[in-house]
């Protein structure tokens, strides 16, 4: 087990609103990046991509860009540690890039939720904010704003979703996907569902053509080990030469934003 540290920091205002959610059970197909699919696909990729970059030693911390701006196509990316109100550590991806030569500035916050008086279900989260401007992201007024909370209940995965515009909070809505969420791409079925005894989300990968098992990723809470905000992937590789099924190695990381930008990743390796 190894526990790291790396800097640091970028102070983060958020708005909290109250609205009547909407409960319903969508089981279409849809490629809209802003529809409850979309985004459940999406909030994944994000706690993925930073499971595959911490373990790959990418560089962390808010003056660690990926790729330093020096032309108006050229991204730059940084992962960095903060928290929200009430001391939730938060893990923030900030990425700049010129689409089209006009500025888009998008940050996305990664955490855990615990169980709040026994009531609710511990939980993930994701918040995916986009800036058009620097004076929207100087002033923190994004243009626009979606978090999306995920957790199983029974093998079903339930989603809250809040979306913002720059005036303020827009609306809430509340989805169960009791189908898991399937899409195929590339030779890949990615399957995405629910994990009703542990708690967890996850998202299983196979080869479309055999149906062979690659791989299979976990996505959880971890505050009740650790500080609030917490939170923990896992990701499972399998021997493509199957039968027999077998394990080729197992990654966890657990990971915990800190208010002076600081990531603390704690590491376990099975191989």
């Amino acid at each position: 087990m190894k526990l790291f540290k790396l800097l640091p920091l970028l102070a983060v205002a958020f708005l909290f609103s109250c609205s009547n959610p909407t409960d319903t059970n969508p089981n279409l197909s849809t490629t809209n990046e802003d529809s409850p699919q979309a985004l459940v696909i999406d909030a994944l990729k994000q706690f993925q991509d930073l499971h595959d970059w911490i373990i790959s030693g990418k560089p962390l911390g808010k003056r660690n860009a990926l790729l330093k701006i020096e032309q108006t196509t050229a991204d730059s990316i940084w992962i960095y540690g903060d928290t929200l109100t009430g001391g939730i550590g938060v893990v923030v991806t900030e990425k700049h890039s010129y689409p089209k030569g006009l500025l888009l500035i998008t940050k996305n916050y990664k955490y855990g939720i615990g169980s709040i008086g026994g009531q609710d279900y511990p939980r993930i989260a994701s918040i995916t904010e986009k800036f058009i401007s620097w004076d929207q992201y100087n002033s923190n007024t994004p243009e626009t704003k979606v978090e999306t909370e995920l957790y199983a209940e029974d093998d079903n995965i339930v989603t809250h979703i809040k979306r913002y515009n720059k005036n303020g909070f827009v609306t809430r809505e509340t989805y169960t996907f009791k189908e898991p969420i399937v899409t195929i791409d590339r030779g890949l079925k990615v399957v995405r569902k629910g994990n009703g005894t542990t708690g967890e989300i996850l998202t299983l990968t196979y080869d479309a053509n055999s149906g062979k098992l690659l791989t299979a990723r976990s996505y959880g809470n971890a505050s009740g080990d650790y500080d609030d905000g917490a939170f923990f992937t896992k990701l499972t590789e399998y021997d493509p030469n199957q039968p027999p099924l077998r394990v080729l190695r197992e990654t966890k990381v657990v990971t915990l934003g800190k208010p002076n930008g600081e990531i603390w990743r704690i590491i376990e390796r099975l191989e």
